[in-house]
């Protein structure tokens, strides 16, 4: 199953784990599309694992929040190009405003030579010899994926097609009692080079030229130019079988967020089938490259990590919304070896998340100019998203909060080591850095700030003007690292409605903040959203103490900061927003 660096796109969307079931979120839709049984007058090889991709594809569909009843699916003779070409026009009419949107394909991809120029697409079905016109081309794709991505807040697309042209001579082999066959059709062949070779062009490429935001879509691809991914009748095509299993809930939080990004589920994808592979090594058979484009930090399962699974064994998913339940479905994330063995272990229970420390309360001066409390130790805050952390972490023993629909409930758990100074540094900035990423490229908000502070004399003002109508709230990490401060909307302005196009300036009349140390950065994430959050997630009590809410950094910290923002916090369907992040230096007289 050679993967097209081509057609690939899809929405975001956010996982929600229940303790008595998985619900789903308005305004999330799937379509799933998987040819395994080509008609015999087509000239195509049958792909005996499309129907476990299927599947598979409605588990990542019902992780993301959609509801059954929100899934289109289309397999084997119904995937016609004509009723393809339908099911995207009846998505694009029922997607509204700030919809997630799922397009997953599963078949063979097809190229098509014309004078000067390779024509790639998706093969679809066809009763009798498959021609050019059977194609559904990137370009076609791109034409009819595009108004539903001018709408929906987020667009994945997962294509698990390719075609090898005339790369592939051996079109099924089995290694061990165990068959691996790659998806690449015979029918046609007429342009040598493979599909997802990296001088043609791609399905991403397409969508940017015709003016999609970069922050709005994703393309999942299975493997590089020029690379093979596999199909197997038990588990389906290698890259959708582990993508999933890091979906639903494998993929560990790398960089300590509070959250597993797409990025991150694929690094996860990407070792289990480095694993499921090693066994055909020796036959000269290698795991592809998964490839992620386009919004790589997209948080599609605001979920926190799980506990590594030993590489090698067979572990039983939870069943959605069921801690700790396991299914009959087997996870091998250790080679496909040559004679499978039915062990199953099940997956650990979530955890509860320990209970906070209470910050030290904010001081409030009798005149009404609040200082953000000075805390000892200052460590500048980087740059850029902050990477895995290069410091040696445990993994996370902690349940994330479930996303905006249902929470997880979990069970207790003895608190961890706290963590260093400069690794909680750095993965509060990349919670803040998380959260950026999962703006929406079709809205700004330019905000104006002073670049430098003079501690204990200068104080903060700074002015917002959004492109759109929403909820302004301004999230700062203090210089020392150590808390999150919700600076607005506060307790003593609490009116965080606003229009587009309008300059708001800030601080208004009846509270202040003055720059109170230590020397470093404070960084600000200022986020628009289309609907309310509801600070309670943030912080469950009353932080105490002064007008800002505010919350300690540590994991618990982060992962509530990420519920706030892209979870439960969200109070309605869309959960667009609009996000910018600004650096605002404190120094020394």
């Amino acid at each position: 199953m050679m993967k097209s660096a081509m057609l690939k796109q899809m929405v975001a969307l956010g996982l929600m784990v229940a303790a008595s079931g998985l619900m789903a979120a308005e305004g999330r839709h799937a379509l799933i599309i998987g040819i395994g049984q080509y008609s015999a007058a087509s000239g195509s090889d049958t792909l005996p694992g499309v129907p476990v991709d299927m599947q598979n594809a409605r588990k990542m569909a019902r992780a993301m929040g959609i509801d059954e009843a929100a899934i289109v699916e289309l397999r084997d003779s119904r995937a016609t190009k004509s009723r393809i070409i339908s099911a995207l026009e009846k998505l694009r009419d029922s997607v509204k405003e700030g919809d997630r949107v799922l397009i997953y394909f599963s078949g063979h991809g097809a190229r098509h030579g014309a004078p000067g120029k390779c024509s790639e697409g998706l093969q679809t079905f066809t009763e009798g010899r498959y021609t050019v016109n059977d194609l559904l081309t990137e370009e076609e794709l791109a034409r009819y994926t595009f108004p539903i991505g001018q709408k929906a807040d987020k667009i994945i697309t997962f294509i698990d097609a390719c075609h090898s042209g005339g790369l592939l001579t051996a079109k099924t082999r089995s290694l061990g009692g165990v068959t691996l066959r790659a998806r690449a059709s015979n029918a046609s062949s007429d342009c040598s080079v493979a599909v997802n070779q990296r001088n043609t062009r791609s399905f991403g490429s397409v969508m940017s030229r015709l003016g999609a935001a970069q922050e709005n879509f994703v393309q999942i691809a299975a493997a590089d130019y020029n690379e093979v991914s596999w199909d197997n009748p038990q588990y389906g095509g290698l890259v959708t079988h582990t993508m999933t299993q890091c979906l639903v809930g494998d993929a560990r939080d790398l960089d300590r967020s509070g959250a597993v990004s797409l990025d991150e589920i694929r690094a996860c994808a990407q070792t289990k089938l480095n694993d499921l592979m090693k066994p055909h090594a020796a036959a000269g058979m290698a795991p592809s490259t998964i490839q992620v484009r386009g919004s790589r930090n997209l948080i599609v399962v605001p979920v926190a990590s799980q506990p590594a699974r030993p590489t090698g064994t067979q572990v039983a998913s939870a069943a959605p919304g069921r801690p700790g339940g396991a299914t009959s479905e087997q996870r091998p994330s250790g080679p496909i070896p040559p004679q499978t063995v039915s062990q199953v272990v099940p997956s650990p229970q979530p955890i509860a998340p320990p209970s906070v420390p209470a910050p030290p309360p904010v001081t409030e001066s009798s005149a009404p100019q609040v200082a953000v409390p000075a805390p000892q130790v200052a460590v500048p805050a980087p740059q850029v998203a902050a990477p895995a952390p290069q410091v040696a972490v445990p993994a996370p023993q902690v349940a994330v909060p479930a996303t905006q629909v249902a929470a997880v409930t979990p069970q207790a758990e003895p608190p961890s080591a706290p963590e260093q100074p400069q690794v909680q540094q750095l993965a509060s900035m990349a919670t803040l850095n998380d959260i950026l990423a999962q703006r929406n490229g079709h809205y700004r908000i330019n905000v104006s700030a002073p670049s430098k502070l003079v501690i204990n004399k200068d104080f903060l003002n700074f002015s917002v003007r959004s492109s759109v109508d929403g909820y302004l709230y301004a999230v700062m990490l203090g210089s020392d690292g150590k808390s999150f401060y919700l600076l607005f909307p506060n307790r003593l302005d609490g009116d965080n409605k606003i229009k587009a196009n309008v300059e708001y300036k800030f601080p208004r009349p009846g509270w202040a903040v003055k720059a109170g140390g230590p020397e470093g950065v404070n960084n600000i994430l200022f986020v628009v959203s289309q609907s309310p959050r509801d600070p309670k997630i943030f912080v469950p009590e009353d932080s105490g103490g002064g007008v800002f809410t505010f919350s300690v950094t540590d994991l618990v910290g982060r992962q509530r900061l990420i519920d706030f923002f892209l979870g439960r916090g969200v109070q309605g369907r869309n959960g667009a927003m609009a996000a910018n992040l600004v650096k605002v230096q404190e120094v020394r007289p």
